[in-house]
């Protein structure tokens, strides 16, 4: 009934901002209220590390950004960080590399602050293109697809390093190294606080599963969705060039892209990974030995049925010696509806 979805809500709720996952804190609720606006939840995960070894970090903290904001609108203007803190050098060089990014302005939002203040740095995040036609589509007359192409673009995010790109499997290779002549063109997409391991988790929890050979299609499931996604994730609101993510919309239909379009899907969805490549593989149990009390999991419950029944759950206490843990989640089957 509607009291007890009220009740499940304001627990939810109260799981959410107890970062330490005991009673709440004024500092707790303030955190939870500012970073709810647009954060990305990864962030608390290194928090309660943090809280760990100083459990007055998130109130120093707090401090900190509410005595700069002297404006009170939540973010710290360049001004505002120049008045407040000294050797600010390196904080002023974030903010004007997150600036950089699609919608940003130059000002700390507290979200950046949490996370330079936890040792979060921006990387930058950047596009190769690869034309695949090898300089032929150039060639082609426009009336036999549809428009004049400078290329027929496969394309890879580089970040962290690596280079990630879709043929059939998520690979990551050397950048420059994909199996394609190229790179031609390198574009600057913006930076990312994100790290390598939530970049490599996230596609190994969420993306794996849906980008494999047998669903490979070079006009509607392609490297450059990858790529899109990928951007989208490492920066907020980001896309890579139309150029690339709609090329595919201005081909479809025509007569020449259907007739190799075969052809085009088993070589560019047929890569293995070798060489300067190696596949992002599922590593379930890898991520599951990263638990760490409060994250969400999903939890797969025995059913007498047989039926799959996923239950979204949070983890409690973690026993990392015996491999085990406990966990939480609404059973609306159940007396209190808990378990």
């Amino acid at each position: 009934d509607f009291d007890r979805l009220l009740q499940e809500t304001a627990k939810r709720c109260f799981a959410l901002a107890s970062v330490r996952g005991e009673r709440l804190r004024s500092e707790d609720w303030l955190h939870f209220g500012l970073l709810s606006a647009a954060a990305p939840w990864q962030l608390n995960r290194r928090l309660r590390r943090e809280l760990v070894k100083n459990p007055q970090f998130l109130k120093q903290v707090l401090h900190a950004f509410e005595t700069a904001d002297v404006r009170g609108v939540g973010r710290l203007h360049l001004n505002d960080i120049k008045a407040s803190f000294v050797n600010c050098k390196e904080l002023i060089e974030q903010v004007e590399l997150a600036a950089k990014n699609p919608g940003q302005s130059q000002e700390l939002s507290y979200y950046d602050f949490v996370a330079y203040c936890l040792g979060y740095r921006r990387s930058m995040v950047k596009l190769n293109w690869y034309d695949v036609s090898r300089g032929y589509a150039k060639w082609v007359p426009g009336k036999l697809l549809g428009q004049d192409l400078e290329g027929i673009w496969h394309t890879g995010v580089v970040a962290f390093g690596r280079e990630y790109w879709f043929g059939g499997k998520v690979l990551a290779s050397d950048p420059g190294k994909a199996p394609f002549a190229g790179p031609i063109r390198c574009t600057e997409l913006g930076s990312t606080l994100h790290t390598r391991e939530e970049l490599e988790d996230w596609l190994r929890f969420e993306v794996v599963s849906r980008y494999t050979r047998d669903n490979y299609d070079v006009l509607m499931h392609n490297c450059n969705h990858f790529s899109d996604e990928v951007s989208s994730f490492l920066i907020q609101g980001c896309h890579i060039p139309d150029e690339a993510r709609r090329q595919p919309e201005a081909l479809m239909g025509t007569s020449t892209i259907e007739m190799v379009r075969p052809i085009l899907n088993r070589w560019l969805g047929g890569f293995e990974g070798k060489g300067d490549s190696s596949e992002i593989d599922d590593l379930t149990e890898e991520w599951r030995a990263r638990l760490w009390p409060g994250d969400l999991c999903l939890y797969d419950q025995p059913c007498a049925s047989g039926a799959q029944k996923l239950k979204l759950a949070q983890v409690s206490n973690v026993d990392v010696f015996n491999c085990v843990c406990d966990i939480s989640f609404f059973d609306p089957e159940s007396e209190d509806g808990a378990k």
